[in-house]
């Protein structure tokens, strides 16, 4: 019935507001370690991690992800790097500078001993330092429009909000749920009551029957008894 379909949508949305809130939980302590415990210049989770692209070096149609279509690049836009180890010309990938604090994604142009020669698609001149491999940051895997706003103010105070609205909705779930439960319980209690009331009141009259039936049949024996019977010196004779 509603109530048994209710009571199914109700567990299922628990169990994902459960799932999503210890996964964020999870996240955003991975990357609290990874930044203020290792160190890292860009916090990652399992080796990924989200950057926005704030300055028009990218700027232009532009093949972020290696075998991608060209596609539009824009400020603001999100990018997803992997660290691989394994780059070749063409690759977009994000670095660290040495003495910059502020990672910088270009496409690798070639090679030279000292490590990768990068350029960025809307400049007009390679960058004049070659790119050592350790400081190699990841490999641009994903490029997304627009969202690197929202990924930005996820990672400087949205994912507070996030956690904090999950964590409203899992206590609201739970209290739901819970009362949801009491009320079970009571109408269970209830029930059984009642149907210990009906078996109780079922068992006296069935007494009360067993105890008329034993008075009737004390009755029809006392009729037995009280009957008079004949005597042998009433038997009529002859001569």
């Amino acid at each position: 019935d509603a109530k048994k379909v209710f009571d199914i949508i109700k567990k299922v949305l628990w169990g994902v507001l459960i799932g999503l809130f210890a996964f964020l939980v999870f996240i955003v302590g991975w990357l609290a370690v990874d930044k203020f415990i290792v160190k890292s210049p860009v916090p990652s989770v399992f080796g990924y991690a989200t950057l926005t692209i704030e300055t028009g070096s990218m700027n232009g149609y532009s093949a972020m992800v290696k075998d991608g279509k060209p596609k539009q690049v824009s400020i603001g836009d999100m990018i997803v790097i992997k660290k691989t180890g394994d780059y070749t010309i063409g690759d977009v990938i994000t670095f660290l500078p040495e003495g910059d604090k502020v990672p910088t994604t270009h496409r690798i142009i070639g090679y030279t001993e000292n490590g990768y020669i990068t350029k960025g698609d809307a400049n007009n001149t390679q960058d004049t330092v070659p790119i050592e491999k350790d400081r190699v940051l990841g490999e641009v895997v994903m490029h997304s429009p627009k969202l690197g706003k929202f990924a930005s103010w996820v990672k400087i105070e949205g994912w507070l909000y996030i956690v904090s609205g999950l964590a409203i909705l899992a206590i609201g779930t739970f209290v739901i749920s819970l009362s949801s439960e009491n009320e079970k319980a009571a109408n269970t209690k209830a029930n059984a009551s009642s149907t210990g009331e009906k078996a109780e009141d079922s068992a006296k009259a069935e007494n009360q029957t067993q105890t008329e039936s034993n008075a009737s049949n004390c009755d029809k024996d006392k009729n037995t008894d009280q009957k008079p019977q004949k005597k042998d010196d009433d038997v009529p004779t002859t001569a």
